[in-house]
């Protein structure tokens, strides 16, 4: 199982579904359409999952506060996906518990919280997860004693999940596609459409890392480009109403000193009501998010030391015990969430629901699907309903299931194995569980490689638990093609603290080994890393 990347081979063949976007909706559009037997191609034109995807508060969610705007058909799709994902995609997503703290003269009441608890508990029937249960003051500063204490009337805590790497789980959406016949290409940009008639033949392709273009031929094509829906059917010729009204949603990420509670909460700001979350992420915390409207461009969007303050001023309010400050930054980051465009309503209550657009005669051009909005949480039967529509206009009957289908790293780790390799290798238990956390049963897979690659347990960098074969598995294996890919998106080494010069020229080494670089490509790629770390993820602080 692995991504391999012929720009040339995949540019000569016809595909039934041509994907143009590799962010979560677009991998399991992929997924569904590559278990469907169809002959599908995934077009990205930067890495899987840089956008959105990796954006987000890296939860999977009901979506309590949906409740708020009567969105209960959405709440319902969540919480069933939630069950779904645990099952399928146990390694990556997990139960966290989540406290909701009552404080006397906020916006939510504690009858208005609590009817909504009981109403998130009904809708999710059949859930593996516990219900919600009510805290008394003194048991919720017990508990958790970093709560403000003036004005706490009571908490309520509930549960729902954690994806501590989204972008793994989109990562595992395209292996699995890929292992059914499948074609992901990330590095194509989408340059143009040829239409004839009034339908979508082909679209013009770029290979961003070499300038060669060509054209790929298809019968129908999915726009799920996310925050990039409006330039992709510009390119299309699409002169009608805008679709997408994007909103940033910023997060900081923090090591901080002094006490913080021992569990996640999810509390309404006191400034403004905004929802947001302070949640405990691999050693550190994470706390999130605004909803902001913006109109700049998804490639270079950042956090701003506004929106740091305000999460930084709204945590230490919360928090009493906490003492925030610059001094705990570790990093920041920030991503556009694809909204369904309105200029009437307040930015909270814009739906989430994803909207799926057929073009037609009316709406031209024919043989095209776009994706609107959409939530990390319910990819899965998104994936599913357009997989549906592009089957009914390529006249074909698409009938096979994914719900109770374990993404690659869920179907269960061959024990002996594992055992085995462990002790020939002789892998510290911190590398153990950091394999097992980030590839599931498919970590056998790692380390086979690394015995076959004679690199042993090597780190990446000392202390870390990385290994220096898991640079060289993303590039083989798993498409990474930059030192920013492996940081970021496959073994999340930057996210977790090493993002300085030293680890990414030890990446890009190892990358360079497998992509034929020359020493000063492998300089110019780690400076190229060093400097988006620089612009996106240490901007606000």
């Amino acid at each position: 199982m692995q991504i391999t990347r012929d720009f040339e081979s995949t540019a000569q063949r016809e595909y039934d579904l041509v994907v143009i976007g590799g962010g979560i909706n677009g991998a399991g559009i992929f997924r569904d359409a590559c278990v469907n037997g169809l002959r599908t191609l995934l077009l990205e034109k930067g890495d899987f999952a840089r956008g959105t995807s990796s954006g987000s508060t890296k939860l999977i969610h009901g979506g309590l506060r949906y409740l708020e705007y009567l969105e209960f058909g959405l709440v319902r799709e969540s919480l069933r996906e939630r069950e779904i994902l645990l099952h399928t995609a146990g390694h990556l997503v997990h139960p966290l518990r989540l406290l909701f703290p009552i404080y006397k003269g906020r916006r939510h009441g504690a009858l208005e919280v609590g009817l909504g608890m009981i109403l998130y508990d009904v809708l999710s029937l059949g859930k593996s997860l516990p219900h919600h249960r009510w805290l008394s003051p003194a048991r919720a500063l017990e508990e958790h004693g970093a709560l403000r204490r003036e004005g706490l009337r009571f908490a309520f805590e509930y549960a729902d999940c954690q994806v501590p790497y989204p972008e793994r789980l989109v990562l595992e959406n395209i292996l699995d596609g890929v292992s059914r016949g499948g074609t992901a290409l990330n590095y194509a940009e989408v340059t143009g459409f040829d239409i004839a008639n009034g339908r979508v033949r082909a679209v013009e392709v770029r290979d961003v890392l070499t300038g060669r273009t060509a054209t790929v031929s298809g019968r129908v094509f999915v726009n799920a480009s996310g925050p990039w829906v409006d330039r992709v059917l510009g390119l299309a010729g699409v002169d009608g109403p805008r679709r997408i009204g994007g909103t940033r949603g910023t997060h900081v990420v923090l090591r901080p000193e002094g006490r913080l509670p021992k569990q996640a909460v999810y509390a309404p700001a006191v400034s403004d009501g905004r929802p947001f979350f302070t949640i405990p992420w691999e050693g550190f915390w994470l706390i999130g998010t605004t909803d902001i409207r913006t109109d700049e461009s998804p490639d270079t969007v950042h956090a701003t030391r506004e929106e740091v303050d305000y999460l930084l001023t709204e945590a230490n309010q919360l928090l009493e015990t906490a003492g925030l400050d610059r001094d705990h930054l570790v990093y920041t980051y920030a991503g556009i969430r694809p909204l369904p465009y309105t200029k009437a309503k307040k930015e909270g209550a814009v739906t989430r629901k994803a909207i799926v657009v057929r073009h037609s005669k009316k709406e031209p051009p024919e043989g095209l699907i776009s994706v609107i909005g959409g939530k990390l949480t319910t990819y899965r039967n998104l994936g599913r309903k357009v997989v549906r529509v592009a089957c009914k206009m390529l006249g074909r009957s698409c009938s096979a299931e994914t719900a109770s289908l374990p993404l690659p790293g869920a179907r269960g780790l061959n024990d002996t194995a594992w055992e085995d390799l462990v002790s020939e290798l002789g892998v510290t238990p911190a590398s153990q569980q950091h394999l097992l956390n980030l590839y599931g049963s498919r970590a056998v897979d790692v380390l086979r490689f690394a015995r076959d690659k004679d690199l042993g347990a090597e780190p990446v960098l000392e202390g870390t638990p990385d290994l220096a074969a898991e640079v060289l598995f993303a590039a083989e294996r798993e498409g990474a093609r930059r030192t920013e890919d492996v940081m970021l998106r496959r073994t999340g080494l930057a996210l977790r603290g090493w993002f300085d010069r030293s680890a990414a020229l030890r990446v890009a080494q190892l990358l360079g080994q497998v992509h034929g670089w020359s020493e000063t490509q492998v300089q110019q790629d780690a400076e190229a890393f060093l400097e988006l770390f620089r612009q996106r993820y240490q901007a606000g602080i």
